[in-house]
């Protein structure tokens, strides 16, 4: 994964991560200390544990990529047949693209330059979530290019397994853990 030294991931932070802590936590509020960082602790083996099998079922089943993606994907190349592609040079790199207009929802009839070999689109997506957006995927039809190939690595089922598949030890008798000697 791309990570830079402010810990974003593709130059982008999570907005909603109290929400999601919230939501862990939700259950927890009122309670001492000692059973919060217990609870929190519990949550976090099951939810790996519940993900890491998922993961494991995946790759066993042969999806190369997680669900969601595959989802969006879909949606996008659904999109991608209702684009005009211009090609602007011998390379197959260089491509415009206009949407079609819808008159009933008043949206699209933009146009957008795509990049391949640069693996950017001007609408921006692309760039942010290193998927293929309608355009890219309209840019690969065109010359009849597979963009699976614009589907960054981290999306991968085997990916998604490597990040799952480390192991939670269990909380045993806290009676025989021995006192802090420390003062």
């Amino acid at each position: 994964m791309t990570y830079d030294d402010e810990g974003k991931r593709y130059g982008h932070m999570t907005t909603n991560l109290s929400e999601c802590i919230n939501k862990v936590f939700k259950d927890c509020r009122n309670i001492p200390i000692t059973a919060l960082v217990r609870s929190t602790y519990m949550r976090c083996a099951e939810y790996f544990v519940q993900r890491g099998v998922h993961a494991q079922e995946d790759v066993i089943a042969g999806k190369v990529f997680v669900d969601n993606v595959m989802r969006i994907l879909g949606k996008n190349q659904e999109t991608a047949c209702s684009h005009m592609v211009r090609r602007f040079d011998t390379r197959k790199s260089k491509f415009k693209i206009e949407e079609a207009f819808n008159p009933v929802t008043q949206t699209g009839g933009k146009i957008w330059k795509v990049n391949l070999q640069e693996r950017s689109c001007q609408s921006g997506k692309f760039t942010a979530f290193h998927l293929p957006c309608s355009h890219v995927i309209a840019a690969c039809g065109f010359v009849s290019m597979d963009y699976y190939q614009f589907v960054d690595r981290v999306y991968s089922t085997h990916s998604i397994l490597r990040a799952y598949s480390g192991s939670w030890e269990p909380i045993g008798n806290e009676d025989l853990v021995p006192p802090s000697t420390d003062e």
